[in-house]
């Protein structure tokens, strides 16, 4: 538990009140994104990268959000809150996963003014993503990961008696 656990700090440069005031913390880093080399860098590389990211899905797959399919959302692999901070302007509400092994930068997604928990979805010496969990209906599943990964989801989705339509675009997203 005590990874998941924020410290306060002492500093000023890292304290709360150096937050900026809302909606323009949605788009300048904070000063806990220095918790990675680079922090400030990657933050506006992760905003940029999914404005892009939601633009082709909107566009290309036809992703409707915030219609009666599309209202909650969860981005299983966070990092600095990117995602949820792209489609702000969208009527849904979206749920940040920061992957225990991962940096930990849920109190960037905080600062934000963003919600998210810390989550291990890998248990040891056991499949990805432990399936019998899976207990939601989905209308849309957009996974970037390996293809591997993909097509173990796909063929454990399809045993729970899923309809998939299954796409596989090889672009660069970057």
């Amino acid at each position: 538990m005590n990874k998941c656990v924020g410290k306060v700090s002492m500093s000023e440069e890292i304290a709360i009140g150096s937050v900026p005031r809302w909606p323009d913390r949605l788009s300048k880093p904070s000063a806990r994104a220095s918790v990675i080399n680079n922090g400030a860098s990657l933050f506006e590389v992760d905003s940029q990268k999914w404005v892009r990211r939601v633009a082709y899905y909107k566009k290309s797959l036809g992703v409707k959000l915030g219609s009666t399919h599309i209202r909650n959302v969860m981005d299983m692999n966070a990092f600095f809150g990117g995602f949820a901070a792209a489609i702000v302007s969208d009527p849904v509400w979206v749920m940040n996963v920061v992957p225990a092994q991962k940096p930990l930068t849920l109190g960037v997604i905080y600062d934000r003014g963003l919600i998210g928990v810390y989550h291990d979805w890998y248990e040891s010496n056991s499949l990805p993503m432990p399936m019998p969990h899976l207990t939601i209906i989905l209308t849309l599943c957009i996974l970037l990961d390996f293809i591997l990964l993909i097509i173990l989801c796909t063929i454990v989705l399809r045993l729970m008696q899923c309809i998939l339509n299954l796409l596989v675009y090889q672009i660069k997203l970057h």
